[in-house]
This record gives C-alpha cells, sequence and structure tokens, in this order.
C-alpha cells in the first residue's frame, strides 16, 4: 500500500506541477519558429520514464522496446 500512495502522489505532483509555472508576459514574432519549453520537455521525458518504468514492472517488453529509443 505503501508503493501505491507514492505512485499517487507522484502523478498528483507531475499533473500539477506544470500549473505552477509563472507565464512570461513576452510574446514571439509571427516568423519566429515555436521552442517547447523547458517545462514541457520536461514533462514528457517524465511521463515517457513513468509509462516505461510501469510497462517493465507489468513485464510488458513488448511495450517497453516499441517505447524505448534505445
Amino acid at each position: 500500500m505503501k508503493s501505491w500512495s507514492w505512485c499517487a502522489a507522484l502523478v498528483t505532483f507531475t499533473v500539477s506541477g506544470p500549473l505552477a509555472v509563472a507565464q512570461s508576459e513576452l510574446t514571439p514574432s509571427s516568423t519566429a519558429k515555436r521552442v517547447p519549453r523547458l517545462v514541457e520537455t520536461m514533462s514528457a521525458a517524465q511521463l515517457q520514464h513513468l509509462k516505461l518504468w510501469f510497462a517493465g514492472k507489468a513485464k510488458n517488453w513488448g511495450l517497453v522496446l516499441t517505447n524505448c529509443s534505445c
């Protein structure tokens, strides 16, 4: 039960974390190429790692190999 509560806390932090980040008042020019913010990149990486961890824990090796960039 302890590991389940830890996992629930991690998922809650993952979902609510990006909401607390202050937004910049700068507006990009219309010709500027959109570059993802650091929070978007880190959230995507964290979500990918969680999926890989859960797939590995469930011994779903097919899913691990299709989602792994190795």
